[in-house]
């Protein structure tokens, strides 16, 4: 894949080369080489951009979307696909299944509906990369306790289907998230923490996510050990990432197990925020307010410019509004702030 990336540069193909990029950043996300796909992902929007590729800049964006993702940056994740969500089929696809399975693992109420979304999408494209990802994604949501809608005997076809054709990183993400959801399937026998996780094999997964930098994860095999102190670790980590569906399991199991001082866990202000906005974007909403740039807002915050700007593009997606002037004056109908600012 490196070959052909260079190939394609030096013959001077722009197609081929957003193409090579966008293999070799899924090779190396599968292979859990987080801090090298995320190299060639920077390289890669820019290049995309540079020769105005724009559908393969917005596959590429949702490629960021889903290392952000891998790192439980759900604001950063959500962020980053927003704008393949108006794309072409395969790009709004993988975008919606990005963005419902963040709201999926923060409990987000909209999740369910954006990954049946995903789901009527991917079906008719027939491809299996698409498919499986969007199966895995509400086999993850229906295991969290939500009602997805979509027949769990969908999900097996397309289980026994990744298990003839599919590549192990699917196997073992479906195939995980199915026996967690209830479903009898037969654990896929490959090298993966997934599959890992489905043989009982928790400290072995847990560990190869730690070492990855994949903290979602880590908790969730985490919580799987026979100690209550590694499942009350996990629960604090997951408290951290606001990742609450699955606190609520881990607390669950852990009062099932005996287990009588359980931290109740944050009651974080997105919970109290109608629109859900953590206690950095509201910050970031009410200096918007105040006529802020970005870099303003920077200076005030003592942060990145960029950094703002995935704040302020998540403020808009909250708030549903397309301009800053429409989410200040949507934030003051909701109460989050006040009509004088």
């Amino acid at each position: 894949m490196q070959e052909s990336l260079r190939v394609a540069l030096a013959a001077d193909e722009p197609e081929h080369v957003c193409r090579a990029y966008v293999n070799l950043i899924q090779c190396e996300v599968e292979r859990l080489r987080l801090d090298i796909a995320g190299r060639y992902v920077d390289q890669a929007i820019a290049f995309a951009e540079r020769v105005e590729f724009m559908m393969f800049a917005a596959y590429l964006q949702c490629s960021q979307g889903q290392l952000r993702l891998a790192i439980a940056d759900f604001d950063g994740a959500l962020s980053s696909v927003r704008p393949a969500l108006d794309g072409a089929p395969p790009v709004r696809c993988a975008a919606l299944i990005l963005a419902g399975r963040a709201r999926s693992r923060r409990g987000e109420a909209a999740a369910p509906e954006m990954l049946r979304e995903a789901w009527r999408v991917a079906v008719p494209l027939r491809e299996r990369q698409r498919i499986a990802a969007a199966a895995a994604a509400l086999a993850e949501a229906a295991a969290l306790g939500r009602d997805t809608g979509v027949a769990a005997d969908e999900l097996i076809e397309v289980y026994e289907l990744t298990r003839d054709c599919g590549k192990p990183a699917e196997r073992a993400d479906l195939g995980y998230w199915l026996g967690r959801a209830g479903h009898r399937v037969t654990p896929p026998e490959v090298d993966h923490p997934y599959a890992l996780l489905a043989a009982g094999r928790w400290r072995e997964a847990a560990e190869t996510w730690r070492a990855a930098g994949c903290p979602y994860e880590h908790a969730l095999a985490q919580a799987d050990s026979p100690d209550p102190a590694d499942r009350l670790a996990a629960l604090a980590l997951l408290d951290t990432l606001g990742a609450e569906p699955l606190a609520r399991l881990v607390r669950a199991g852990l009062r099932r197990a005996g287990v009588t001082r359980i931290p109740r866990g944050p009651v974080p202000a997105t919970r109290l925020n109608p629109a859900g906005l953590t206690e950095r974007q509201a910050e970031v909403l009410r200096l918007l307010a105040e006529g802020l740039t970005n870099a303003q807002i920077a200076d005030r915050l003592v942060v990145s410019v960029r950094t703002v700007g995935s704040h302020v593009a998540a403020v808009l997606h909250k708030l549903h509004s397309r301009t800053r002037r429409q989410a200040v004056a949507r934030a003051v109908e909701l109460g989050i702030l006040s009509a004088d600012g």
